[in-house]
């Protein structure tokens, strides 16, 4: 029987930043013949409005075919593009972290037996400190000091020692 509570956090199921971004692109790009319309029919007559928009749809299909379609492939591609170097930048950015990450652990925990620093009790002494003085909460520390521990670990070997 699996223990769930260890297994690390499923990942959402994200759509790629690439698709996301050229959909969004497509549904920019589909505004472009509707403004222009749109335009054309601010400045048209009302009282004619209804011949005017057949006689504008049918002389002009044309031109709001090959603008909705040039719009679209357009702020498609480009959206596509841009989703590209977003995704490239997450995954640096994602990377980096994890790197940070490591780098801090290795900054305060000592290389051979993985003890955290002095340095590194300090600073959680304080932090701790802090939230307890704020929520009105006791904080009990232990700390343990043992005899000769170095001849423990001299005589016996740091594999002894971290045991």
């Amino acid at each position: 029987m699996s223990d769930r509570r260890n297994a690390p956090p499923a990942e959402p199921t994200v759509v790629p930043a690439p698709v996301s971004f050229a959909l969004l692109g497509a549904l920019m790009g589909l505004g472009s013949p509707l403004g222009a319309f749109l335009l054309r029919w601010w400045r048209a007559e009302p009282r004619i409005f209804a011949l005017w928009m057949e006689v504008e749809l049918s002389a002009n299909a044309d031109f709001y075919g090959y603008m909705g379609l040039g719009t679209v492939a357009a702020f498609t591609l480009f959206g596509w593009y841009v989703g590209t170097h977003i995704q490239g930048h997450h995954v640096r950015n994602r990377d980096l972290r994890r790197r940070v990450d490591e780098l801090h652990l290795k900054s305060v925990t000592d290389g051979l037996t993985g003890a955290y620093s002095h340095a590194y009790l300090q600073e959680v002494l304080a932090l701790e400190l802090e939230k307890a003085k704020a929520g009105g909460t006791p904080l009990s520390i232990l700390m343990m000091d043992l005899d000769d521990f170095k001849k423990l670990n001299d005589g016996h070997g740091h594999q002894i020692g971290r045991a």
